[in-house]
């Protein structure tokens, strides 16, 4: 099965969706995998979007896998508006299948003129939900919704989009209410985790009982990720059980970086560490030596990689990351002294941070990408 991957931007150095994907896809010899993109990084935060990548226009990764990027001829400091032109790399490659990354992207138009010629499937994975996204109703952003709910409306009723695969149900219910995606047209594509490399690393968490109680967030950092939440839950911990320690992996623009800076001024400087962007294999090692991970707000890939590593967790109940949460750690409550007793809790009964611990394990076996990729390429095959 030949597989086209179109994507706003792509590295090899992360663990996003697309990266796995494309490893278990390039691992069967019967697929031949290309993704398209351009040379602009994953932005940092939302609103920068203009690192460039010195990186070659073409990379055979394996065999059966290659990555071409595009120069992009406008960008307005949101992926929807990155434009880039692939028809005659898309005509030479001639795919079975075609997995559009992101529901608006403009540069996608070209890919339904193609449809118009040319046999394929096409799927489209949404990571977009309401918390994301933050209505807008000025004029340009009601212009611009309008535009592709009437634009799929049009799709739809010629049955060109095989399927919609948001990844959450949050992210479901955003398809059809902003853009009128009808429910046949949506299957709920969970994000995964490489569990069975992981699981090997998370013995450390099962050591006796810790010498102190490390808390930690890794992602992005802007307002919409609520960590002046965390580092406020922190303070009220720390105000009765000292022992305690904060990690802070990922940076933010220079307005945020500053708020976080002076929310940590009140606090001791050996009761918390900040670290840049870290490569994922150095995440996993800070994860399997903390003891529980909290995420107050938008949420991140890291949830899933922390679970890998038999991590308890604490994030909020939605239909964005309530999947993530079976036995394995609380709910947050947002409300500090509510919240605080809870990890007091944890911090207090060992039996209670094993089971957690635990569970986190058991639900990132179900979470396997390989088993994700499994139930994509079946709908692939029969979508």
């Amino acid at each position: 099965m030949k597989i086209l991957h179109l994507t706003n931007y792509y590295s090899d150095n992360y663990g996003y969706q697309e990266n796995h994907l494309l490893k278990h896809q390039s691992s069967s010899l019967s697929n031949d995998v290309l993704i398209i993109t351009t040379f602009y990084d994953i932005p940092s935060s939302k609103t920068h979007f203009n690192s460039l990548l010195n990186l070659p226009s073409t990379s055979q990764l394996s065999s059966n896998l290659k990555v071409l990027r595009k120069k992009s001829f406008f960008i307005f400091n949101r992926p929807s508006f990155i434009f880039f032109l692939f028809v005659i790399d898309f005509i030479k490659f001639n795919p079975d299948v075609v997995h559009v990354h992101n529901a608006t992207n403009i540069w996608s138009l070209q890919l339904y003129i193609l449809r118009l010629f040319l046999k394929f499937k096409i799927f489209i994975d949404c990571h977009q939900d309401e918390l994301v996204e933050r209505y807008d109703n000025g004029f340009f952003s009601k212009l611009f919704f309008s535009f592709w709910k009437i634009f799929y409306l049009i799709l739809n009723k010629f049955n060109i989009i095989n399927k919609f695969l948001p990844i959450t149900k949050s992210s479901s219910l955003w398809l059809q209410h902003r853009l009128g995606i009808p429910i046949d047209y949506i299957n709920i594509l969970p994000l995964g985790c490489e569990s069975n490399s992981l699981n090997n690393i998370s013995s450390s968490l099962k050591s006796p009982r810790y010498k102190s109680f490390n808390i930690v967030y890794s992602g992005k950092m802007y307002s919409e990720k609520n960590i002046e939440y965390l580092i406020e839950l922190f303070i009220a911990v720390r105000n009765i059980e000292s022992n305690i320690f904060l990690v802070l992996i990922g940076t933010g623009d220079n307005d945020f970086e500053a708020l976080i800076t002076n929310k940590l001024s009140v606090l001791p400087h050996n009761s918390y560490k900040r670290y840049p962007f870290l490569p994922r294999v150095d995440l996993y090692d800070f994860y399997s030596h903390c003891h529980l991970g909290v995420w107050p707000g938008v949420p991140s890939i890291s949830i899933q990689e922390a679970i890998s590593c038999g991590l308890p967790i604490a994030i909020p109940d939605n239909n964005i990351v309530c999947h993530l949460l079976l036995d394995n750690g609380n709910y947050l409550n947002f409300d500090v002294i509510s919240d605080a007793k809870k990890i007091l809790s944890l911090i207090n009964d060992f039996h209670l941070w094993c089971y957690y611990s635990y569970n986190s394990t058991l639900l990132s076996n179900s979470l396997d990408w390989q088993n994700i990729n499994k139930k994509l390429e079946c709908l692939y095959e029969h979508g």
